[in-house]
């Protein structure tokens, strides 16, 4: 899975999941294109710490990977443990953190627990940071990514 990459699509055009582009989803949630939502500062504390949450959640790339591996089709834990080549209780203790900051979601079926993307909007979070780090290597090279 590679949402970050060379061969990025156009912005607009979908997420590069495991090498292919998948289109953007309809959200049932309207995006904010006029109105910004307003300025961090003005969010509160709880707004803050919750948006912050999100970030650090998105910002381990074992978990990138599996939010990626997901957004594909609903997978079980024994997938997602395949696919990183971690132990199983290090791929569980990453899908939790993406459980609690409403990424994925989880249901039982039998003994299994599946996985998905719970909001697809977190796709467009991701297109949308690829896009701003790929600008920022483009604009310095030797400095994006090295620290």
């Amino acid at each position: 899975m590679s949402i970050a990459g060379a061969d990025s699509p156009q912005r607009g055009s979908g997420a590069l999941v495991s090498g292919r582009v998948v289109p953007p989803p309809a959200s049932p949630h309207p995006v904010a294109t006029t109105d910004r939502v307003g300025e961090p500062g003005s969010w509160g504390f709880e707004g803050r710490r919750a948006v912050a949450a999100l970030f650090r959640a998105l910002g381990e790339p074992s978990r990138l990977s599996l939010v990626g591996f997901i957004a594909e089709t609903e997978r079980c834990g024994s997938e997602c443990v395949g696919h990183l080549g971690l132990t199983q209780g290090r791929v569980s203790a990453h899908l939790g953190r993406l459980v609690a900051c409403g990424i994925v979601s989880q249901r039982r079926a039998g003994r299994r627990v599946l996985y998905r993307v719970a909001d697809r909007r977190a796709l467009d979070v991701l297109s949308i940071g690829r896009a701003i780090a790929q600008d920022a290597r483009r604009a310095d090279p030797g400095h994006v990514g090295t620290s």
